[in-house]
């Protein structure tokens, strides 16, 4: 006789682990890629660029100075290095690469 036994709290928690640890590594791939396209005059924007987790399975990528936002929005700026939506735009090129971030993950978990 063979008994096959459900353990699902255990393959939740297994899911629940690989995704939290794929969201957070998508977050620094995002953080990466922002902070190469972020304007650069000192550093100290590039340097704020923090990846923290946020409620559930999710990270808020931002950047920690006071002019972030404006750097990030002011499409009138000229920059030297870098450029305006830093953030948003590679949240949009790296669209498929931070699914398949947190895919691999998933997929390695179980």
């Amino acid at each position: 006789m063979s008994e096959l036994q459900w353990n699902g709290d255990q393959i939740a928690n297994k899911i629940n682990t690989a995704a939290q640890r794929g969201v957070r590594l998508a977050g620094e791939h995002l953080r990466t890629v922002s902070v190469n396209r972020a304007p650069v005059e000192t550093g100290n924007l590039r340097n704020s660029a923090a990846v923290e987790p946020s409620e559930g399975k999710a990270v808020q990528v931002w950047f920690r100075t006071r002019y972030a936002m404006k750097q990030h929005e002011e499409l009138g700026y000229q920059h030297k290095d870098g450029q305006a939506k830093y953030l948003e735009s590679a949240m949009t090129s790296e669209r498929s690469k931070l699914r398949a971030i947190i895919a691999q993950q998933l997929k390695g978990g179980l």
